[in-house]
């Protein structure tokens, strides 16, 4: 398995953005992800989200912690999330936690 970069995962983060906005909020968000902003405002909605159980959004929000995307960096919570995520099916999220490990 490779490696992602922390450029990869905002890539991943991104595609993740798409699946759950939609119109003009889907085209703000990724452009705050590709900023140079805190993108606290979009790590409060994949929270929002995450914490009502959407999938992608549990993801999304792990990336967030992993990479400090919207909030400072915390790789027990982007753990936390990627678990939660890896429980429901989500694949990226299982890889995560593999390479995450591999690290520790």
């Amino acid at each position: 398995m490779i490696e992602i970069k922390e450029n990869g995962i905002e890539q991943i983060l991104e595609k993740e953005i798409a699946k759950l906005f939609k119109g003009r909020e889907q085209e703000r968000f990724i452009e705050k992800l590709k900023g140079n902003d805190e993108n606290k405002e979009l790590f409060n909605y994949v929270e929002k989200f995450a914490k009502e159980g959407n999938i992608q959004a549990e993801f999304a929000l792990g990336c967030c912690y992993e990479i400090g995307k919207g909030v400072e960096k915390n790789i027990q919570q982007a753990i936390y999330w990627y678990r939660i995520a890896a429980t429901k099916g989500h694949e990226q999220a299982k890889e995560r936690l593999i390479v995450i490990d591999k690290k520790q």
